[in-house]
């Protein structure tokens, strides 16, 4: 059970607030459409929030500074689409099944004429693709770290890049993934397989992310100045 906080004071950027039992401390989590969510133990007084808050504003603002501006899409042909860290302009054609493929430096979509939701059908095809480069790096990387992930699904995450599920090894990954470069996807798929190695964010988790990528640090920074077209 949670509680959504009403609060009058207001911040240069949106501000939502929930508070929970059995929370021992208060959390900030920056959203990939720049919205700061904060977790408080239930009991927390307001007073003690907005101080909490204000202490971190110099953090909130560095951080949101370096986070690209959500990216509207009409899905025509000749609009720019970021693929795997490089834009691309998107084509259209009819053909007799869905597809989409990179030709002569574009990105060309195929579809029926029954296609009535460009934007549907190049979310669905985009999952696809990135699952497809997920499966790659998870069968590199498995065997050295000596886990065994069970499935792997992609969807639409607002505020993560991807999660674990320790206990039956499920792992989930970020539709938006499939416009960053290649080598911030891989550094997702370790940090997500390296929770099956240790549970929390520890000194152990970061030690052996260090281990695994000594360089995963400066490739998660790249992953938030890309602009966000799936959230």
């Amino acid at each position: 059970m949670y509680k959504k906080q009403q609060i009058k004071k207001t911040w240069p950027y949106p501000v939502s607030i929930i508070t929970k039992p059995g929370l021992r401390g208060m959390y900030i989590r920056l959203t990939r459409d720049k919205k700061v969510k904060v977790t408080a133990p239930l009991s927390m007084p307001v007073e003690d929030i907005i101080r909490f808050i204000d202490s971190r504003d110099a953090w909130i603002r560095k951080n949101l500074a370096r986070m690209a501006d959500p990216v509207s899409y009409e899905y025509v042909t000749g609009e720019m689409h970021y693929f795997f860290g490089k834009q691309y302009p998107l084509h259209f054609f009819e053909a007799p099944s869905g597809g989409i493929a990179l030709r002569n430096g574009r990105l060309e979509m195929d579809m029926t004429p029954r296609t009535k939701n460009r934007a549907l059908l190049y979310r669905k095809l985009m999952k696809e693709e990135l699952k497809k480069v997920l499966v790659h790096y998870i069968r590199l990387w498995a065997p050295q770290m000596k886990v065994r992930p069970t499935s792997v699904t992609v969807k639409v995450m607002k505020s993560r890049w991807g999660s674990c599920n320790v206990k039956t090894g499920e792992l989930c990954f970020a539709l938006d993934l499939v416009t960053k470069p290649e080598p911030c996807i891989e550094s997702v798929v370790v940090h997500e397989l390296n929770h099956l190695l240790e549970t929390g964010h520890t000194p152990r988790f970061h030690a052996l992310m260090t281990h695994w990528l000594p360089d995963y640090k400066e490739r998660t920074k790249i992953l938030t100045a890309w602009p966000r077209e799936f959230i």
